[in-house]
């Protein structure tokens, strides 16, 4: 296992704005930042309003420092962390197991961290539920303290419900203004989501039932509808609903919520299993959902003005992708038996056409757009070890075979041949999970974690590559010498990785400076990472699900600073940091592979 140690570890202790101002970046970078932010989050989760957050940011500059609304600066950090791993114009740099602005994002993280844990719980304010949001946010898209992602989404949670934030803020108090309303529904409607999304990958149940909340979606309005609400209590305009806003995305997941939060309390339920006849009737209400996420014929100005940058329609992709990948979790136990038993045929044909929207939606993405689908989605690296699974098992002819000892499976996808299914649609999925392979390998150069679970897919897809060479093709007819091949290719793929974090290496910021040495780094020269003409800046978000998520899991480091594969020491690059890195053998890779997908 490799170990990432930090000597001296920063530890910050902040209570007020007045502790955090040291770690903002120069001027020009602080307003680049926050432009990323409002460009990539804000029409997803915008529990930040653009124009009230611009007004104080703008009177925080020119007051040299003071804050018209304590909390403020926690904000800002937390925007900051949020768009510091957004593409820029900048050489991917790595401090240790960590890109550089992965670093810098990380302690960001944990100066908000320390001033939230320092506020009343008697006065809470807007700001402080703002932090507890991009928290969550800001951990999801670094890969920060991935293990406590699913405790930590519960605890906002439930520190908003004990606030109130449950009820519907118009019968709390009828004097409330509009601003304050709409804020509270939007702080709700994110924290729900984001609580959901971390069990799904935790393989957790949700913490909401049906009917624990009365709180209303938030109102289809843009930021420039309510910039003088808190004034005049009303609303500049409000939206139809075939209109797209910031808040689309919110409101369309709230009407599939009850049927999502019930799919992941079934499957997650230890205590029996699901009968196929629930399974289908599960699918049927999800394909239900799926046909009523809106298309909008008109966007909000807010929307508009992202238009020319290509963000159009990502809230209604996000709202397609989060039923798109129930229906993978939901089909896939059943799919790979498919050859056992006829009556999972079906599982097998609807998994793997979500399979192959789940690519197309991605693949079809321009840079900006499937960079933040891969900061916010953890669906992609599941996919890909589904679809392997799937492939795998309909070769075999057996669903008997996942059971068997390790020394038999051998002899059975060796003399079993394909089934028509296999040699129909393997060659065209081998094709859309290389793809999705690149994108992690991008994904990986940007963040400078997640090489473990790329193992595992690269292990997955070279496994059941060999299949895709000849419709009619099957293990048995591939030579020793072949195998290996297809084995050290698996393990290139990952090595080569290792070579490039190796070999960008920067000596860590002094723990006592501000960061204008982060700014002189991240402006500074580099090697160019990008691969086959594509910019490294791209990348597939990480993540892990019921069946493939603990491995996973388990390989992050407790402080979200790396993780690692097997045993083995490389030389320290500085002399902060002690690297042990794993170099695993094609035995490693191919026969870890090889139980995870068979463990069902």
């Amino acid at each position: 296992m490799r170990t990432l140690k930090r000597k001296n570890k920063e530890v910050f202790s902040a209570r007020t704005d007045a502790d955090l101002v040291h770690l903002l970046p120069n001027d020009e970078r602080l307003s680049d930042m926050v432009r990323d932010y409002f460009h990539a989050y804000s029409h997803i989760y915008p529990v930040v309003h653009e124009y009230h957050f611009r007004d104080q940011l703008d009177y925080f500059k020119d007051s040299y420092g003071r804050v018209s609304r304590p909390g403020f600066v926690a904000v800002l950090l937390l925007v900051l962390a949020c768009a510091s791993v957004m593409p820029r114009n900048e050489p991917l740099r790595f401090v240790g197991a960590n890109s550089l602005a992965r670093y810098e994002a990380s302690r960001w993280i944990k100066a908000a961290e320390s001033w939230l844990d320092n506020q009343s719980a008697k006065h809470q304010t807007l700001e402080v539920f703002q932090v507890h949001c991009l928290l969550l946010i800001a951990c999801k898209v670094t890969v920060h303290k991935v293990k406590r992602a699913w405790a930590q989404a519960g605890g906002s949670l439930r520190a908003a419900m004990s606030a109130g934030m449950h009820c519907d803020p118009g019968q709390l108090d009828k004097n409330m203004n509009f601003f304050d309303q709409e804020m509270r529904r939007r702080i709700f409607a994110t924290l729900v989501e984001l609580e959901l999304s971390a069990s799904i990958d935790r393989g957790m149940p949700a913490t909401l039932i049906r009917n624990s909340f009365t709180c209303p979606p938030p109102t289809n309005v843009d930021d420039f509808d309510f910039r003088h609400s808190a004034i005049n209590n009303t609303p500049e305009y409000i939206r139809d609903e075939y209109v797209q806003t910031s808040a689309s995305f919110l409101i369309a997941s709230r009407n599939s919520y009850n049927t999502r939060s019930e799919v992941i309390t079934i499957l997650n339920d230890l205590s029996g299993s699901i009968s196929y006849n629930d399974v289908l009737s599960l699918d049927r209400r999800i394909n239900q959902e799926l046909e009523a996420v809106p298309t909008y014929d008109q966007v909000g100005k807010s929307v508009w003005l992202l238009n020319s940058k290509g963000m159009v329609g990502l809230g209604p992709t996000m709202a397609q992708l989060q039923l798109l990948q129930l229906l993978i979790l939901l089909h896939t136990p059943y799919a790979v038996r498919a050859n056992e038993d006829p009556r999972y045929k079906y599982s097998q044909i609807a998994c793997m056409e979500a399979a192959e929207r789940i690519f197309d939606i991605h693949k079809s993405a321009d840079e900006d757009r499937r960079t933040v689908l891969s900061l916010l989605r953890n669906d992609m690296s599941r996919t890909c070890l589904a679809v392997c699974q799937i492939i795998l098992a309909s070769s075999t002819g057996s669903g008997e075979s996942f059971h068997l000892h390790q020394d038999q499976f051998q002899h059975y996808i060796d003399n079993i041949p394909g089934t028509l299914f296999t040699r129909t649609l393997r060659a065209p999925f081998l094709g859309l999970i290389d793809d999705a392979l690149t994108n992690l390998e991008l994904k990986v150069l940007r963040l400078g974690t997640g090489l473990y679970l790329y193992w595992l897919v690269s292990a997955a897809y070279h496994l059941v590559l060999p299949l895709g060479t000849s419709p009619t093709r099957t293990f048995a007819t591939i030579d020793e010498a072949e195998k290996a091949r297809y084995q050290h290719m698996a393990a290139d793929r990952v090595t080569n990785l290792y070579y490039k974090l190796i070999a960008n290496q920067e000596s860590a910021p002094p723990i006592s400076s501000a960061f204008d040495n982060v700014d002189a780094l991240m402006t500074g020269s580099g090697q160019d990472l990008s691969m086959n003409g594509v910019s490294a800046s791209m990348g597939m978000n990480l993540g892990s699900n019921r069946w493939y998520g603990a491995a996973a899991q388990a390989s992050e480091a407790d402080d979200g600073m790396g993780n690692g594969l097997a045993s083995g020491t490389a030389p320290s690059t500085n002399g902060d940091f002690d690297f042990n890195f794993a170099w695993p053998t094609t035995d490693d890779l191919m026969g870890f592979a090889a139980s995870e997908l068979y463990m069902l």
